[in-house]
C-alpha cells in the first residue's frame, strides 16, 4: 500500500510527458529500467514505503525488501544493500534513512534526465540506453 502511495505523491514529478515516455519505448530493456526507476522513487519518496518502514521500525518489512530488490530496481538504489548490512549489526535506523534519502535523491536525478531527454526529443530505447544505462555498464 506504501509503494502504491509513494507513487501517487510523485505524479508532480513524473506529470504527463512520463506517459509518454513509456510508449516511446515498450518491450525494451529501456522501459523495464524507466519502469524501475519509477519503483525506486515511489520507494524511496517520503510517503513511500521505505519511509514507512522506518517510521514504524518494521524489521521484517525491511528485511523483505532488501530480499526482493532485485535488477534495475537494485542497480539504481545499491545504497540500500550496504546500508542493511550496516543497519544488521547496528539495528540503527538512522542509516536506512540516510539510504533511502540518497536513494531518493538519485531516483529524482535519473527522473530529471529523462525530462531533459523527452524535452528533446531523444527518447528512444537506444538513446535511454546510452544516456542512463551505460552508467550503470549494463
Amino acid at each position: 500500500m506504501y509503494h502504491e502511495l509513494g507513487e501517487a505523491s510523485q505524479r508532480r514529478i513524473l506529470g504527463r510527458w512520463w506517459k509518454q515516455l513509456l510508449l516511446n519505448i515498450p518491450h525494451s530493456r529501456a522501459e523495464l529500467f524507466v519502469r524501475s526507476l519509477k519503483d525506486v522513487l515511489s520507494d524511496t519518496c517520503r510517503s513511500g514505503m521505505i519511509s514507512y518502514i522506518v517510521e514504524k521500525k518494521k524489521a521484517g518489512s525491511l528485511s523483505f525488501y532488501v530480499s526482493l530488490l532485485s535488477g534495475f530496481r537494485k542497480m539504481i538504489f545499491p545504497d540500500m544493500l550496504p546500508a542493511y548490512e550496516a543497519f544488521r549489526k547496528t539495528n540503527n535506523w538512522d542509516i536506512i534513512e540516510r539510504a533511502r534519502g540518497e536513494g531518493y535523491k538519485k531516483a529524482v536525478d535519473y527522473v530529471r534526465s529523462l525530462k531533459d531527454m523527452f524535452d528533446k526529443d531523444k527518447v528512444s530505447s537506444k538513446e535511454i540506453e546510452q544516456e542512463l544505462m551505460t552508467h550503470f555498464k549494463i
